[in-house]
């Protein structure tokens, strides 16, 4: 559904709520709580997960096809 992953589209999530969302979009309300964590944790997601590789841009991740 995402065109390309970035390291501000990853949250950790137990084994049950990864099962109940399976492949479906995230609800309105995550996606408010995920922009809202991006905009406040934006240096830090960017340092450490650009330093193991990954793509960051908080506004590409919100990006669905």
């Amino acid at each position: 559904m995402y065109p390309l992953d970035t390291g501000h589209n990853f949250v950790l999530a137990d084994s049950s709520d990864n099962f109940k969302k399976s492949d479906l979009l995230a609800s309105d309300e995550f996606v408010c709580k995920l922009k809202e964590r991006n905009n406040e944790q934006d240096s830090i997601i960017v340092g450490c997960i650009s330093i193991l590789g990954f793509l960051t841009d908080k506004e590409w991740s919100y990006k669905v096809e």
